[in-house]
């Protein structure tokens, strides 16, 4: 069964106390691997954008926007914006994050219902996950084009009713769209509170079926804890993303872990 043996834990050069950013995997090297990143309160292009952007509840993703196989920083403003439209700020890896390849209203109102996210490993669409104050009563997926433009789509309800107990992300490898894109990837729920089995669980539903067939929903290995957070990432090439747990509080080894469950 998926995720139900933890197959590596990893003690990386980060100390504990480093726990003040959004941790994440992402190809910096433009090698084809995964790295460990920490988005955390540094000096960046966002300067010019957001005095204070790491606490002012906007997103940060790392996607390889301009297509060279580094991921770019990318900012989704979702508050106090000019125009009241979400922004995209995008900062080149290739200028080491200092200068705009992107700077954009979308067609999104700024709203916080949810997450939001883009396609990979591209950002070729912004994608906003809503999860609460849902007209249908289920979690929705809504999309606009590359660069947050339109239109954008009036939210697809999908298997999952609207809830808040644990992360909502789209799966590391997209399907393709037919239009080279890569722009739809299956919706997985990682359930970390108020679970039956006790445990974390990984429910899926498809982006082919339109987010209706869920094909997966199983419980890990992980007992539910909040001394860290979860993340899916495709770190072994399977068909099934990886389970990981960034755990950067009270470790074993004094240094922030990686623990993998993979399928």
């Amino acid at each position: 069964m998926p995720y139900d043996t933890e197959v590596s834990t990893t003690a990386t050069v980060f100390d504990t106390e480093d726990d003040n950013g959004i941790w994440t995997f992402a190809d910096l090297t433009g090698d084809g691997s995964l790295d460990l990143a920490r988005t955390a309160n540094t000096p960046t292009a966002f300067d010019a954008v957001d005095e204070h952007p790491a606490a002012s509840g906007h997103t940060f993703l790392l996607r390889d926007w301009t297509g060279d196989g580094r991921a770019d920083l990318i900012l989704v403003k979702t508050r106090d914006t000019p125009g009241g439209k979400v922004e995209l700020h995008v900062a080149a890896a290739d200028a080491d994050y200092q200068a705009y390849a992107l700077q954009t209203e979308t067609v999104f109102d700024c709203e916080d219902g949810g997450a939001w996210t883009m396609t990979y490993p591209r950002g070729d669409h912004l994608v906003y996950l809503k999860t609460r104050d849902c007209g249908s009563g289920m979690v929705e997926v809504h999309t606009a084009g590359r660069g947050g433009g339109g239109p954008s789509d009036r939210g697809e309800p999908t298997a999952f009713e609207a809830e808040e107990n644990g992360t909502w992300c789209l799966a590391p490898r997209g399907v393709d769209d037919g239009e080279g894109g890569g722009g739809l990837a299956d919706l997985y729920y990682v359930k970390t509170r108020e679970t039956d089995s006790g445990v974390v669980e990984v429910h899926a539903a498809t982006a082919e079926s339109g987010w209706q067939d869920r094909p997966l929903g199983i419980v890990s290995s992980f007992a539910p804890g909040e001394d860290g957070h979860w993340v899916l990432a495709d770190l072994n090439g399977g068909d099934v993303p990886d389970l990981v747990y960034v755990k950067v509080r009270d470790t074993d080894s004094g240094k922030v872990e990686i623990h993998t469950n993979e399928v």
